[in-house]
């Protein structure tokens, strides 16, 4: 059953799962209260931290949350490398290195995706949840948490850099925009002030995408225009030229200063320094792809980048040996058919309620998962039977 936050519990409580999957340890210890007999599994959401956000560091801090987990599936080497340096007292023995699932996206993409490539499109890739958050919340709710000043106005600087950058490029090119906001905004704000940021002539020009599959979307970019964000590992990927707007946003230093990983993502890109050196990148007939050494050895160390094998399969494999080996005691539980029911009402009720809460919370039928999904989960079985593992 897949569900978000405002259906994960209830599920839990009513359907008693024998695994539940979520993305942080901190998630794992909320499951226990809830059900205790339930298996836990942490597939980490993210993979590339701020050195002082390490999960080790995390981990040292509040050691009993290891003990919820049955099992941890991370992206990289590199992870399970932080906790033998900072927590070599830990038992390891339940985590695992199984890549970076989002980049299965990008691999077993089917090639028509990657040959419909617009070259008069332009993407935009949004990375502003603080100052446009799904929620609508205001400003000043999260402005007094650790670092939110510096990061507010670096989003803030990097929005109107980038509204700067598009208004030039439709006034001075043809080429139209597609924005896709990060998954964390609300897309409403977007589409409600197109016309007031563009001026109503420049309207058909401009889409705000709202798929789900960035991969897909990007791939039919010529190129992409975003500031410092870890989408830039899969535009990589996909050979998609990524022009960055940190100097131009004078947000270059804050960036380049929270990891080193995003002063890697600043080398292999475009770094205009004006509006005048970003059109020249895009006059050029083609703009080059900018291959990148400390990029390749990023992509291996923290997302296993050179395996062969899709990062969603060797989970899967994981949590079946957990399945299987886990002597499950019977439990009275809600029919899933029934949870799916109540999870229905409970959504409709809460969109009357609020209009933006589809932003965050998933609803089957609302959200629509895309037809090639299937095809490239087909595509990923397809290759563990010739391998011969399932």
């Amino acid at each position: 059953m897949l569900t978000s936050g405002g259906s994960f519990t209830r599920a839990l409580r009513l359907w008693k799962p024998h695994v539940a999957i979520v993305g942080t340890f901190g998630s794992a210890k909320n499951v226990k209260s809830v059900a205790p007999k339930t298996k836990i599994i942490v597939l980490d959401q993210e993979g590339i931290r701020n050195p002082k956000n390490r999960h080790a560091i995390q981990i040292m801090a509040q050691p009993e949350l290891v003990a919820n987990v049955d099992l941890g599936l991370f992206w990289g080497e590199k992870i399970i490398q932080e906790f033998e340096e900072i927590a070599p007292h830990l038992d390891r023995s339940n985590l695992h290195v199984v890549g970076y699932p989002k980049l299965d996206l990008v691999k077993y993409l089917p090639e028509r995706f990657k040959t419909s490539k617009n070259n008069q499109s332009l993407g935009v890739v949004c990375r502003f949840p603080n100052i446009n958050p799904y929620n609508a919340q205001v400003l000043i709710r999260t402005l007094p948490n650790p670092d939110n000043v510096e990061k507010n106005i670096a989003q803030i600087q990097a929005f109107v850099a980038m509204i700067k950058v598009l208004r030039v490029i439709l006034e001075k090119t043809e080429y139209k925009v597609s924005i896709r906001p990060h998954p964390q905004e609300q897309t409403d704000s977007y589409k409600e002030y197109i016309r007031l940021w563009f001026g109503n002539e420049k309207e058909d020009r401009i889409s705000i995408d709202e798929s789900i599959d960035f991969a897909a979307w990007a791939a039919a970019q010529r190129v992409l225009i975003s500031p410092s964000s870890t989408s830039f590992l899969e535009a990589y990927i996909l050979r998609i030229p990524v022009i960055n707007l940190d100097s131009i946003a004078t947000t270059f230093e804050y960036h380049r200063g929270y990891a080193s990983v995003v002063a890697e993502w600043q080398e292999g890109c475009f770094l205009p320094k004006n509006m005048e050196e970003l059109c020249g990148i895009l006059e050029e007939e083609h703009s080059a792809f900018l291959p990148c050494t400390s990029i390749e050895k990023q992509l291996e160390s923290y997302c296993d980048g050179n395996s062969k094998e899709s990062a969603c399969l060797r989970a899967a494999r994981l949590t079946k040996k957990l399945i299987l080996e886990d002597e499950h005691s019977f439990q009275i539980h809600w029919p899933k058919a029934f949870v799916d029911f109540l999870d229905g009402i409970s959504f409709r009720r809460n969109m009357r309620k609020d209009p933006l809460y589809h932003n965050f919370n998933y609803r089957r039928g609302y959200h629509h998962i895309p037809p090639h999904f299937d095809e490239m989960a087909d595509t990923i079985l397809a290759e563990s039977i010739i391998d011969g593992v399932t």
